[in-house]
């Protein structure tokens, strides 16, 4: 089977990540809705972020792409972040890397077995 990401050392028996590509703190934060939810023109109002765990990963770029979208030009970075298996991570939180952060789209449980999370991620604002 080929393997998907480089950090990945291997699928069989167990998934795992070579220890030297983790070599990035990263944080993980979640936003809440407040008690009482606070509305405004956008809809509900997120409270500021609170960090969930702090861990070390490995990074790995997937896709980097212009967008021209009514006469302006954005970019997209899709970044894939492997760290060894933390219950609680979910789609919609973020990951901070250093100034950057990222939007968590996707969590991938290695072969379902609690010992390799992938998140794949897209870079927010401006990540420098």
């Amino acid at each position: 089977m080929p393997q998907k990401y480089r950090f990945i050392s291997s699928y069989e028996p167990y998934p795992a990540i070579d220890p030297g590509k983790m070599r990035h703190p990263i944080s993980i934060r979640y936003r809440a809705v407040g008690s009482p939810p606070i509305f405004d023109a956008a809809g509900v109002s997120l409270s500021t972020p609170t960090t969930l765990l702090t861990a070390m990963a490995a990074a790995e770029t997937i896709d980097g792409t212009d967008i021209v979208a009514d006469g302006q030009t954005t970019s997209r970075l899709q970044i894939a972040f492997g760290m060894w298996y933390r219950p609680g991570i979910i789609g919609g939180m973020e990951v901070v890397r250093g100034n950057n952060v990222y939007l968590i789209q996707e969590v991938e449980n290695m072969l379902e077995m609690d010992v390799v999370l992938i998140l794949i991620c897209i870079a927010l604002g401006t990540n420098t």
